[in-house]
């Protein structure tokens, strides 16, 4: 089970981008190589761990336009303890940080697995509650 710490972390380890190969002649891979084939994936242990956590730590989810346009992120924050505080940032995971299987789009692969989380009555009260981006159609978060 992961802790607010865990979670932390892993956003550390996920935003840290491998750099492209400086070695290589191919202009396009050194400077204008896609990020989202440069950042760590989310395995599917680590997306279950994170799944869970949601629920089970009363986070705020809130999904967002991600990757340059063509995709869609969801940033998980902590409940303040005391009043009048805004919510803890906590990670930001995006369709780039996924692995979609052949044949199927990366926008699509991470919708199915955020908006089950996003999509609860809880989790639209507490966004309201602290002025946060309200949960839109899908079409909202596509290019």
């Amino acid at each position: 089970m992961l802790t607010i710490d865990d979670l932390k972390k892993l956003h550390s380890e996920i935003w840290d981008i491998i750099p492209a190969n400086p070695l290589s002649y191919n202009i396009y891979e050194r400077m204008n190589r896609a990020h989202e084939s440069r950042t760590r994936k989310v395995s599917d242990e680590e997306w279950a761990a994170v799944a869970e956590a949601v629920g089970r730590l009363d986070l705020i989810v809130e999904l967002h336009n991600a990757c340059m346009g063509f995709g869609v992120g969801m940033c998980l924050s902590e409940q303040p303890s005391v009043l009048g505080v805004e919510p803890e940032f906590v990670i930001n995971i995006t369709s780039g940080h996924f692995k979609s299987p052949e044949g199927v789009n990366g926008f699509d692969f991470a919708w199915e697995r955020f908006i089950p989380l996003a999509d609860t009555e809880r989790n639209k009260k507490l966004l309201a509650y602290f002025h946060l981006d309200p949960l839109r159609e899908k079409r909202h978060y596509e290019y």
